[in-house]
């Protein structure tokens, strides 16, 4: 999309016209003005983290305006197209607004700050995953018995659920690693 084109992006929020890709108007950051930055941040972080490609298509992405207030990203949901997959490469940074807001240095600041609140608790995620999988054994075999799983996108249907379970904790180890050392770099 060209920076300097009016109506790329745009919303119309009461009386005010908010234009995120508007070049004039986005040099003097008037998003902030119309945007809950930190819901966008997390919203984000929790898409990429998982590496949710699903963000790419308008009908797995809300977002809400609550009569004055402010546009807030979510919630997140549909989780079921590839995510938690090998691979580390950005599946968000370039779709919605993305693209143009992390070209804002505050933007950014924000993704950061709020990064580094939660990276300690994302190191949890795995042995959480265990938990999980201990309580869910049971019912995924009768699941399975039930609705053979024989197809789909993420690499796992074939996979023994032990299997598949371990292979989702490496990829969001593995995300999470690359993901903090992307994020502390920008």
């Amino acid at each position: 999309c060209d920076v300097k084109r009016e109506s790329c992006i745009s919303s119309n929020m009461g009386s005010n016209k908010f234009t995120i890709y508007e070049y004039d108007r986005f040099i003097v950051r008037d998003f902030v003005n119309y945007m809950d930055l930190g819901s966008f941040a997390d919203f984000w972080i929790v898409n990429e983290l998982v590496g949710n490609p699903e963000i790419r298509w308008p009908k797995s992405t809300y977002m809400y305006l609550d009569k004055g207030g402010k546009m807030t990203a979510g919630p997140v949901w549909d989780f079921d197209w590839g995510p938690f997959t090998p691979g580390l490469e950005y599946k968000v940074r370039h779709y919605l607004y993305y693209d143009r807001m992390f070209r804002d240095s505050g933007f950014v600041d924000t993704v950061k700050q709020r990064w580094r609140s939660y990276y300690d608790k994302f190191r949890e995620v795995p042995s959480y995953m265990d938990e999980v999988k201990a309580t869910l054994t049971e019912s995924e075999r009768i699941n399975t018995e039930m609705w053979p799983v024989d197809s789909g996108v993420n690499g796992d249907e074939r996979l023994s659920f032990d299997a598949a379970v371990e292979r989702m904790k490496e990829a969001y180890s593995e995300r999470l690693e690359w993901l903090n050392a992307e994020i502390n770099g920008m």
